[in-house]
């Protein structure tokens, strides 16, 4: 079985640190030829915003790299705007 994974990375966590673990990402993944999605955000916003979107498009695994605001943000991102989990 194939998973789609997606993640959302805060470039600027930990100084800089988050950033960082995209490269190791990368090169972990692309070693195993395992495809995957990611993006940086800019904001907290974007990172709830990121999540909802990766959820509606059937990503499996989506990963959070970031500190405690952007967890929340990610995990918000799993509900509609009615708390119905948009994925399962």
């Amino acid at each position: 079985m194939i998973c789609k994974y997606f993640f959302i990375i805060n470039p600027g966590s930990k100084h800089g640190k988050g950033k960082k673990f995209l490269y190791r990402i990368k090169e972990e993944f692309d070693s195993k030829n395992i495809t995957f999605g990611y993006k940086e955000t800019v904001s907290l916003e974007d990172a709830y915003l990121l999540s909802k979107k990766a959820n509606y498009e059937g990503y499996e695994i989506i990963v959070a790299v970031g500190g405690d605001g952007t967890i929340n943000k990610v995990i918000a991102g799993f509900y509609d705007d009615t708390g119905k989990r948009i994925s399962g």
